[in-house]
Protein backbone atom coordinates (compact mmCIF):
# COMPACT_ATOMS: atom_id res chain seq x y z
CA UNK A 1 0.00 0.00 0.00
CA UNK A 2 2.77 2.51 1.03
CA UNK A 3 5.06 1.88 -2.00
CA UNK A 4 1.76 1.79 -4.38
CA UNK A 5 1.14 5.12 -3.06
CA UNK A 6 4.89 6.35 -3.17
CA UNK A 7 4.88 5.39 -6.96
CA UNK A 8 1.50 7.20 -7.66
CA UNK A 9 2.94 10.05 -6.46
CA UNK A 10 6.30 9.63 -8.79
CA UNK A 11 6.02 11.18 -12.03
CA UNK A 12 6.64 9.02 -15.03
CA UNK A 13 8.73 10.43 -17.91
CA UNK A 14 6.49 10.60 -21.30
CA UNK A 15 7.44 8.45 -23.97
CA UNK A 16 9.18 11.19 -26.09
CA UNK A 17 11.24 11.92 -23.12
CA UNK A 18 12.45 8.39 -23.00
CA UNK A 19 13.26 8.32 -26.48
CA UNK A 20 15.34 11.27 -26.00
CA UNK A 21 17.49 9.39 -23.92
CA UNK A 22 18.23 6.66 -25.61
CA UNK A 23 19.04 9.10 -28.98
CA UNK A 24 20.93 11.22 -26.75
CA UNK A 25 22.39 7.98 -25.26
CA UNK A 26 23.39 6.93 -28.60
CA UNK A 27 25.27 10.11 -29.63
CA UNK A 28 27.24 9.65 -26.02
CA UNK A 29 27.67 5.97 -26.15
CA UNK A 30 29.03 6.23 -29.64
CA UNK A 31 31.51 9.08 -28.49
CA UNK A 32 32.96 7.29 -25.28
CA UNK A 33 33.62 4.44 -27.62
CA UNK A 34 36.27 6.43 -29.32
CA UNK A 35 37.13 9.01 -27.20
CA UNK A 36 40.74 9.24 -26.14
CA UNK A 37 41.79 8.21 -22.14
CA UNK A 38 38.25 7.24 -22.01
CA UNK A 39 37.83 4.58 -24.77
CA UNK A 40 41.34 2.87 -23.45
CA UNK A 41 41.38 -0.69 -22.30
CA UNK A 42 42.21 0.18 -19.05
CA UNK A 43 39.17 1.45 -18.57
CA UNK A 44 36.33 -1.07 -17.34
CA UNK A 45 33.14 -1.43 -19.89
CA UNK A 46 31.17 -0.92 -16.59
CA UNK A 47 32.40 2.57 -16.20
CA UNK A 48 32.12 3.63 -19.35
CA UNK A 49 28.59 2.91 -19.60
CA UNK A 50 28.10 4.57 -16.13
CA UNK A 51 29.48 7.56 -17.20
CA UNK A 52 27.59 7.66 -20.69
CA UNK A 53 24.11 7.19 -19.21
CA UNK A 54 24.81 9.68 -16.29
CA UNK A 55 26.01 12.14 -18.62
CA UNK A 56 22.78 11.89 -20.72
CA UNK A 57 20.45 12.02 -18.09
CA UNK A 58 22.28 15.34 -17.10
CA UNK A 59 21.79 16.53 -21.09
CA UNK A 60 18.66 15.22 -21.87
CA UNK A 61 16.73 17.29 -19.76
CA UNK A 62 18.75 20.68 -21.54
CA UNK A 63 18.34 19.27 -25.36
CA UNK A 64 15.19 20.26 -26.91
CA UNK A 65 13.19 17.44 -27.26
CA UNK A 66 10.85 17.22 -30.31
CA UNK A 67 7.46 17.09 -29.67
CA UNK A 68 6.33 14.04 -32.24
CA UNK A 69 8.77 11.72 -30.73
CA UNK A 70 6.08 10.44 -29.40
CA UNK A 71 3.76 8.99 -32.43
CA UNK A 72 6.88 8.42 -34.31
CA UNK A 73 7.13 5.30 -36.53
CA UNK A 74 9.46 3.19 -35.62
CA UNK A 75 11.92 3.50 -38.90
CA UNK A 76 12.00 6.83 -38.14
CA UNK A 77 13.58 6.49 -34.56
CA UNK A 78 15.77 3.95 -35.74
CA UNK A 79 16.86 6.27 -38.54
CA UNK A 80 17.18 8.73 -36.05
CA UNK A 81 18.79 6.23 -33.78
CA UNK A 82 21.67 5.67 -36.65
CA UNK A 83 22.50 9.17 -36.81
CA UNK A 84 22.84 9.66 -33.43
CA UNK A 85 25.30 7.25 -33.74
CA UNK A 86 27.00 8.73 -36.38
CA UNK A 87 27.06 11.93 -34.65
CA UNK A 88 28.86 10.30 -31.66
CA UNK A 89 31.99 8.20 -33.71
CA UNK A 90 32.28 11.32 -36.02
CA UNK A 91 32.88 13.37 -32.65
CA UNK A 92 35.02 10.58 -30.75
CA UNK A 93 37.44 10.16 -34.15
CA UNK A 94 37.30 13.67 -34.01
CA UNK A 95 39.42 13.80 -30.76
CA UNK A 96 40.97 10.75 -30.89
CA UNK A 97 42.89 11.70 -34.16
CA UNK A 98 44.26 14.26 -32.47
CA UNK A 99 45.89 12.02 -29.75
CA UNK A 100 46.42 8.67 -32.39
CA UNK A 101 48.76 11.19 -33.73
CA UNK A 102 50.82 11.59 -31.41
CA UNK A 103 51.58 7.61 -31.60
CA UNK A 104 52.25 7.71 -34.83
CA UNK A 105 54.82 10.64 -34.40
CA UNK A 106 56.26 8.65 -31.89
CA UNK A 107 56.69 5.72 -34.43
CA UNK A 108 58.08 7.91 -36.67
CA UNK A 109 60.39 8.73 -34.66
CA UNK A 110 61.41 5.16 -33.47
CA UNK A 111 61.80 4.35 -37.12
CA UNK A 112 64.23 7.52 -37.39
CA UNK A 113 66.25 7.00 -34.13
CA UNK A 114 66.76 3.09 -34.34
CA UNK A 115 64.04 2.61 -31.38
CA UNK A 116 61.40 0.50 -33.59
CA UNK A 117 63.96 -2.70 -33.27
CA UNK A 118 62.57 -3.19 -29.95
CA UNK A 119 58.62 -3.05 -29.27
CA UNK A 120 57.06 -3.44 -25.70
CA UNK A 121 53.32 -3.75 -25.60
CA UNK A 122 51.20 -0.19 -25.20
CA UNK A 123 48.61 -0.25 -22.03
CA UNK A 124 46.96 2.46 -23.82
CA UNK A 125 45.95 0.38 -26.98
CA UNK A 126 47.33 -2.77 -26.23
CA UNK A 127 49.65 -2.90 -29.36
CA UNK A 128 53.11 -3.56 -29.58
CA UNK A 129 55.01 -0.16 -30.02
CA UNK A 130 58.20 1.11 -29.74
CA UNK A 131 59.73 3.31 -27.03
CA UNK A 132 59.06 6.50 -28.48
CA UNK A 133 55.23 5.70 -29.70
CA UNK A 134 54.84 4.29 -26.15
CA UNK A 135 55.96 8.07 -24.56
CA UNK A 136 54.25 9.68 -26.75
CA UNK A 137 51.02 8.35 -26.64
CA UNK A 138 51.22 7.94 -22.66
CA UNK A 139 51.92 11.82 -22.48
CA UNK A 140 49.02 12.17 -24.92
CA UNK A 141 47.13 10.40 -22.82
CA UNK A 142 48.27 12.42 -19.66
CA UNK A 143 47.83 15.92 -21.43
CA UNK A 144 44.60 15.22 -22.51
CA UNK A 145 42.96 14.09 -18.83
CA UNK A 146 45.30 16.44 -16.92
CA UNK A 147 44.37 20.12 -19.15
CA UNK A 148 40.41 19.17 -19.18
CA UNK A 149 40.12 17.12 -22.42
CA UNK A 150 37.11 15.04 -20.92
CA UNK A 151 35.32 18.15 -20.66
CA UNK A 152 36.68 19.21 -23.66
CA UNK A 153 34.67 16.62 -25.09
CA UNK A 154 31.50 16.61 -22.95
CA UNK A 155 31.35 20.58 -23.51
CA UNK A 156 31.40 19.14 -27.45
CA UNK A 157 29.02 17.03 -27.09
CA UNK A 158 26.84 18.91 -25.14
CA UNK A 159 26.61 22.15 -28.06
CA UNK A 160 26.46 19.59 -30.84
CA UNK A 161 22.99 19.31 -29.93
CA UNK A 162 22.62 22.68 -30.42
CA UNK A 163 24.09 22.47 -34.11
CA UNK A 164 22.80 19.00 -34.91
CA UNK A 165 19.34 18.80 -32.83
CA UNK A 166 17.77 15.03 -32.31
CA UNK A 167 15.37 15.54 -34.89
CA UNK A 168 17.54 17.13 -37.89
CA UNK A 169 20.02 15.87 -39.92
CA UNK A 170 22.94 17.69 -41.04
CA UNK A 171 23.60 17.82 -44.99
CA UNK A 172 25.83 15.19 -46.55
CA UNK A 173 27.91 18.09 -48.22
CA UNK A 174 28.77 19.51 -44.73
CA UNK A 175 29.86 15.95 -43.54
CA UNK A 176 31.94 15.88 -46.31
CA UNK A 177 33.95 19.57 -45.18
CA UNK A 178 34.23 18.49 -41.91
CA UNK A 179 35.70 15.11 -43.17
CA UNK A 180 38.56 16.91 -45.04
CA UNK A 181 39.04 19.88 -42.33
CA UNK A 182 39.44 16.65 -39.92
CA UNK A 183 42.14 15.62 -41.79
CA UNK A 184 43.75 18.29 -42.65
CA UNK A 185 43.99 19.54 -38.71
CA UNK A 186 45.57 15.96 -38.32
CA UNK A 187 48.19 16.47 -41.17
CA UNK A 188 49.08 19.79 -39.72
CA UNK A 189 48.97 18.97 -35.90
CA UNK A 190 51.35 15.64 -36.79
CA UNK A 191 53.64 17.48 -38.85
CA UNK A 192 53.93 20.08 -36.18
CA UNK A 193 54.31 17.86 -33.19
CA UNK A 194 57.39 16.23 -35.51
CA UNK A 195 59.30 19.38 -36.64
CA UNK A 196 61.20 19.87 -33.68
CA UNK A 197 62.82 16.79 -33.70
CA UNK A 198 62.92 16.04 -37.45
CA UNK A 199 65.06 19.06 -38.12
CA UNK A 200 66.93 18.20 -35.41
CA UNK A 201 67.78 14.96 -36.42
CA UNK A 202 67.95 16.03 -40.00
CA UNK A 203 70.81 18.32 -38.81
CA UNK A 204 72.20 15.21 -37.24
CA UNK A 205 71.95 13.07 -39.89
CA UNK A 206 73.78 15.92 -42.45
CA UNK A 207 76.32 16.29 -39.87
CA UNK A 208 77.48 12.58 -40.22
CA UNK A 209 76.81 12.98 -43.74
CA UNK A 210 79.92 15.62 -43.88
CA UNK A 211 81.88 13.64 -41.97
CA UNK A 212 81.74 10.48 -43.47
CA UNK A 213 82.73 12.59 -46.61
CA UNK A 214 85.93 14.19 -44.84
CA UNK A 215 86.60 11.27 -43.57
CA UNK A 216 85.98 7.93 -44.86
CA UNK A 217 87.49 5.26 -42.79
CA UNK A 218 85.50 6.75 -39.94
CA UNK A 219 82.65 3.70 -38.27
CA UNK A 220 80.05 6.40 -38.97
CA UNK A 221 77.19 3.96 -37.96
CA UNK A 222 78.79 3.04 -34.64
CA UNK A 223 78.47 6.49 -33.62
CA UNK A 224 75.28 7.56 -35.48
CA UNK A 225 72.35 5.70 -33.96
CA UNK A 226 73.74 6.76 -30.33
CA UNK A 227 73.93 10.06 -31.27
CA UNK A 228 71.00 10.45 -33.19
CA UNK A 229 68.95 8.92 -29.90
CA UNK A 230 70.87 11.35 -27.26
CA UNK A 231 69.28 14.33 -30.19
CA UNK A 232 65.83 12.76 -30.05
CA UNK A 233 65.48 12.08 -26.68
CA UNK A 234 67.27 15.65 -25.87
CA UNK A 235 64.62 17.57 -27.95
CA UNK A 236 61.69 15.77 -26.59
CA UNK A 237 62.16 16.66 -23.12
CA UNK A 238 63.19 20.74 -24.10
CA UNK A 239 59.97 20.39 -26.10
CA UNK A 240 57.49 19.34 -23.31
CA UNK A 241 56.20 22.12 -21.53
CA UNK A 242 55.67 23.58 -25.41
CA UNK A 243 53.55 20.16 -26.05
CA UNK A 244 50.90 20.90 -23.36
CA UNK A 245 49.29 24.39 -24.95
CA UNK A 246 49.59 22.63 -28.57
CA UNK A 247 47.76 19.49 -26.94
CA UNK A 248 45.25 21.59 -25.91
CA UNK A 249 45.04 24.08 -28.55
CA UNK A 250 44.33 21.26 -31.37
CA UNK A 251 41.51 20.00 -29.11
CA UNK A 252 40.06 23.48 -29.13
CA UNK A 253 40.15 23.75 -32.95
CA UNK A 254 39.06 20.36 -33.02
CA UNK A 255 36.10 20.85 -30.88
CA UNK A 256 35.40 23.93 -33.17
CA UNK A 257 35.34 22.53 -36.62
CA UNK A 258 32.52 19.52 -35.23
CA UNK A 259 30.73 22.48 -33.91
CA UNK A 260 30.92 24.09 -37.01
CA UNK A 261 33.06 27.43 -35.91
CA UNK A 262 35.74 26.54 -37.82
Amino acid sequence: MILAAISANIPLPSTGKIIAFVLVLARIGAAFSLAPAIAGKNVPVRIKAILAIFISLLLVSVVANPKNLDTAPIGMITVLMLKEVIMGLAIGLAMSAIVAIWSLAGAYLDLSTGFSYGGVIDPQYGNQSALLQQIYTLLAAVIFVTMGGVQILIETLAMSFQTVPLASFPPSSDLAQLALAILTSVFVAGLGLLAPPLIALFLTDLAFGLIARAAPQTQIIALEFPVKIAVAIVVIVATIPWMVPFLTKNMMHMSRLVLGGG
